[in-house]
């Protein structure tokens, strides 16, 4: 049995009434960094819980062993080995019976998952980061997603899109591109757009007009992939810069018509 227990690759502990430590394999010693017998006899939480949660895990105990609490199938908990390390562990808990039914024991395993927790963490910050540059970068970002069908769905925008195109792009998601805006079917865009989420690279227009019945204005836009079958679209609001770069080329007309006319 004990070959058994030590090939395993979790940590196996099995605890008395009094929550002192009848049985512990192999991995348990590795993972909590005593020499193998070390813990045997000794009390699990005084000995292997972290302080800030040793007296809440021993009532919780307390009250599973009297059955006074159904136990917990699956739960996890902090560690702590013996120079003072913390490893977190899932735990798979059965409790052990006598003859007439009573509670005599408990019996554990726990996968040590410090790693996964720690990977999720940093991709959960990572999540955070980058939601704070999609809702806090000054330019605009419409999302697609294209669905086996053939179908370019808007699946969100941040609110620099709001903000440049005046409307809630809230009332444009589970739309086809066709359906939030009419006037692309005119022109390759959903087309391209199909293409880029597809099979990735990406595109840029320096100045696209645009005009529905709520929207107007030009607009440099630049689409890529960010994912197999999502792409963006990106767009910056050019028409004051149009609309001063116009009103410059006709000042200089004017005055190379008069200059001409003076030479004469």
């Amino acid at each position: 049995m004990k070959n058994y227990l030590d090939l395993a690759g979790v940590i196996l502990v099995a605890l008395n009434r009094e929550g002192t430590i009848t049985l512990l394999n192999k991995k348990g010693y590795e993972i909590l960094d005593y020499k193998e017998g070390e813990l045997t006899g000794k009390n699990w939480f005084d000995s292997c819980i972290p302080k800030e949660s040793r007296e809440e895990l021993k009532n919780v105990f307390k009250a599973i062993i009297n059955g006074d609490l159904e136990p917990f199938e699956f739960y996890s908990n902090s560690i702590i080995t013996s120079k003072g390390d913390e490893r977190i562990i899932s735990w798979h808990n059965d409790l052990l019976y006598d003859n007439d039914g009573n509670i005599i024991a408990s019996l554990s395993s726990g996968e040590d998952i410090t790693e996964l927790k720690e990977t999720e963490e940093k991709l959960r910050e990572s999540q955070e980061n980058l939601r704070s540059l999609f809702n806090s970068i000054p330019i605009g970002i419409h999302m697609y997603y294209l669905y086996e069908d053939g179908r370019l769905v808007f699946i969100g925008a941040n609110p620099a899109a709001d903000e440049i195109l005046t409307v809630d792009n809230m009332e444009f998601i589970g739309q086809t591109i066709e359906e939030a805006f009419p006037p692309l079917i005119e022109t390759d865009i959903p087309d391209r757009y199909r293409e880029l989420a597809k099979n990735g690279g990406s595109w840029k227009w320096d100045q696209f007009d645009y005009e529905d019945e709520k929207i107007k204005g030009a607009y440099e836009v630049n689409a890529f992939q960010i994912s197999p079958m999502y792409m963006v679209a990106t767009f910056l609001d050019i028409t004051e810069r149009i609309q001063t770069e116009d009103q410059l080329k006709k000042k200089i007309m004017t005055l190379e018509e008069k200059l001409e006319e003076l030479t004469k």
